[in-house]
């Protein structure tokens, strides 16, 4: 099934948005899909909603770089790439995952640009989420941010 990006769109909608999963936001390897996608999220709130966002910290991806010898971390451009352990069989798939981890910097650029204002940013871990100032090592970033009006 092929969508285009502007198929999900629905202007001034939704009250609230939420994307809450680690990899979610970072598989999209290039900064202008991550871009549009942030912008369809502020057209689609109504003004002022809020929109709450979960994505791989960059700054842990930074300082874990080179110690995995599944993961490569590409330094130009922050893509890492990782084969993943298939589920059928015990062996590792032929293929192999890009993912593009932002630092607060990049993102909150980024939520400038499509629209939306960061209110607050705070580290995460699963299981170990609270509003805390972001750590080096915590494995994702939390945003809540606001459609600009």
């Amino acid at each position: 099934m092929c969508w285009r990006t502007h198929d999900f769109v629905r202007p001034n909608t939704y009250d609230a948005a939420v994307c809450l999963c680690e990899g979610a936001f970072a598989l999209l390897a290039h900064d202008e899909d991550n871009v549009r996608v942030l912008r369809h999220i502020a057209a689609s709130l109504k003004p002022g909603g809020p929109f709450l966002l979960t994505t791989l910290n960059g700054y842990r991806t930074i300082r874990r770089a080179g110690t995995d010898g599944e993961n490569r971390l590409d330094p130009l451009t922050m893509i890492e790439t990782w084969t993943p352990a298939s589920q059928e069989i015990n062996r590792k798939s032929p293929y192999m995952l890009p993912g593009r981890h932002y630092i607060v910097p990049e993102l909150l650029k980024m939520h400038h640009e499509a629209g939306l204002t960061v209110e607050q940013v705070w580290g995460g871990t699963a299981g170990r989420w609270g509003k805390r100032p972001l750590d080096w090592d915590e494995i994702e970033v939390m945003l809540l941010s606001r459609k600009t009006s």
